[in-house]
């Protein structure tokens, strides 16, 4: 597609994204019963309930150009883009009415015509894309993309491109940094030449993408040619595959006044990364609240019971390797940590770390205390203070830390948590390589929906108490 019938489109399309929107709000408004019938439809048009959110969404939609953008996005994507977009207008919208109405809640057609108009946004965004896929599919509004190298990221993005003809993306050839590869072929498609050719071709073919898929090996030839490619007027792609491992997170952007490409081992960080850190702390606070008359009578217990404080507090390593205090009920006699030296060959545990089945060290109360893990219950202080999560990983000391692997220490990317996969499999019967397994699990498939399933699960797990001591 030229520039300038990109430009048309989406010009057009945010045209009929808004007439998507107007006609919704007329829908909500023929299907809410207490509508006023009398209402001229020349005073509906302009009513501040259709009007803000629709203004809202408009600059929203000029300012977001990704929105108008589908050769290169899946359907699920293009849509969320647009959902993102129409939330985001509503919350606009909703605020501001509520500064307009001097603080009274506008009406509730608002929330119908957000219901209303987020369908109608799927609907037209849907069709859009179904139908330029179709067009695409047919040879119309492609692309020429030339594909530099010959290696296995480069075979792996020829399949990718012919596997998609929706995309709109013909391979006019490879061209190869090794010229006696010019009989090369992969699927047909040749390799036209070598990279000193690239002038050449691009002045004889139409081309309108250049694509990098080479190793990393060839990453310092890049720079050179991505400059020759910028003066020739040619959009030049460098997939960032190029370490190896097309699982690594990457986020392109400006780093240090320079654009790069962060490879983040961590779960994504969206709005749900933020939603999580609202909820934890939220829970953990009316935890604390509803819990301090337990947290009392366990404290007086423990104090009655065994001399020394009621409160045992740790250093223990926290995100990306930070220390900070955890607080725990104390389950054990008051010098436990200086015995610990002694009963180190009654390990029970594999790895760095410290389980003992029968610690002599633990007290009557704090036996009780661990199997139905009420000793934890102080952590909802150091997740109140966002030390820690309600879900992740354990949070481990440091000498355990000094002692792991260069793959265990991954488990240190997200907050630690107060439960966790291993809280609910199985705890102590579980070795430390499975731990630090399961651990690595729940980081690569972090979600809310996982979050809520692990809460849920360990409720029964506790009351088992299976594997705590």
């Amino acid at each position: 597609m030229l520039r300038e019938h990109y430009i048309l489109f989406r010009r057009l399309h945010l045209v009929a994204d808004l007439a998507a929107v107007v006609l919704s709000y007329f829908g909500c408004c023929w299907g809410w019963a207490t509508r006023d019938l009398q209402a001229s439809s020349f005073d509906q048009l302009f009513a501040p309930e259709l009007l803000v959110p629709t203004i809202c969404l408009g600059i929203i939609l000029s300012m977001h150009n990704r929105s108008y953008e589908y050769r290169f996005r899946s359907l699920p994507s293009a849509l969320w883009g647009i959902i993102r977009c129409w939330l985001i207008a509503v919350i606009g919208a909703l605020l501001i009415l509520l500064l307009y109405n001097s603080g009274a809640p506008p009406d509730n057609r608002l929330i119908l015509f957000a219901g209303f108009g987020g369908i109608a946004l799927v609907a037209v965004h849907s069709l859009v894309w179904l139908a330029l896929s179709t067009y695409r599919k047919f040879g119309r509004s492609y692309k020429n993309a030339l594909i530099i190298g010959t290696g296995e990221l480069a075979r792996l993005t020829a399949d990718e491109i012919l596997s998609r003809p929706g995309q709109g993306v013909r391979i006019i050839g490879f061209l190869d940094w090794d010229i006696s590869r010019r009989h090369w072929r992969y699927r047909d498609i040749p390799v036209i030449g070598s990279l000193p050719d690239l002038p050449t071709i691009g002045k004889s073919r139409q081309v309108d993408l250049v694509v990098f898929a080479v190793g990393y090996k060839s990453l310092g030839k890049i720079g050179g040619v991505v400059r020759l490619c910028t003066r020739m007027g040619l959009p030049t792609i460098v997939l960032t595959d190029v370490l190896g491992d097309a699982s690594l997170r990457r986020e392109p952007g400006r780093y240090f006044g320079r654009p790069g490409v962060c490879f983040d081992p961590h779960p994504r960080q969206d709005w749900t990364a933020t939603a999580k850190t609202l909820i934890d702390r939220t829970l953990a606070v009316l935890a604390l609240v509803v819990l301090s008359p337990l947290f009392a009578a366990t404290a007086l217990t423990i104090k009655w019971t065994s001399s020394g404080p009621a409160f045992f507090r740790q250093q223990r390593v926290g995100l990306n390797g930070r220390l900070f205090t955890l607080w725990k009920f104390r389950t054990m006699i008051a010098d436990a940590e200086q015995q610990k030296d002694y009963l180190i060959d009654l390990n029970e545990m594999s790895g760095p770390v410290f389980k003992i089945k029968n610690d002599p060290r633990i007290t009557k109360v704090g036996r009780f205390l661990r199997r139905m893990s009420i000793d934890e219950l102080p952590q909802l202080i150091n997740v109140a203070r966002g030390e820690m999560s309600l879900v992740g990983p354990r949070p481990p000391l440091p000498d355990e830390v000094k002692r792991y692997d260069d793959w265990e220490r991954r488990r240190l990317s997200v907050k630690p948590g107060l439960t966790c996969l291993w809280q609910i499999g199985g705890r102590n019967h579980i070795d430390f390589e499975e731990w630090m397994k399961l651990d690595l699990e729940y980081i690569d498939n972090w979600s809310l929906k996982k979050d809520a399933e692990i809460l849920v699960k360990t409720i029964p797990a506790v009351f088992r108490g299976t594997g705590a001591h």
